[in-house]
């Protein structure tokens, strides 16, 4: 098991935002186990901010 595991205890009660939560959960684990070239890590942080952006915008709704 990796620090960045979804745990049911996470969950907010409303599927697309648990939805959201734990795609999140997954990026950071992909980051984890993943070799840290500069492409890869521009890659992945890039994905990680145009995943929170659009959670963000979900949420707020």
């Amino acid at each position: 098991m990796t620090r960045f595991e979804w745990k049911s205890e996470y969950s907010v009660g409303n599927a697309p935002i648990d939805a959201d939560h734990q795609g999140l959960f997954a990026l950071v684990r992909e980051l984890e186990a993943a070799d840290m070239t500069d492409g890869f890590l521009d890659d992945i942080l890039w994905q990680l901010e145009q995943y929170a952006e659009g959670h963000f915008a979900r949420e707020e709704a």
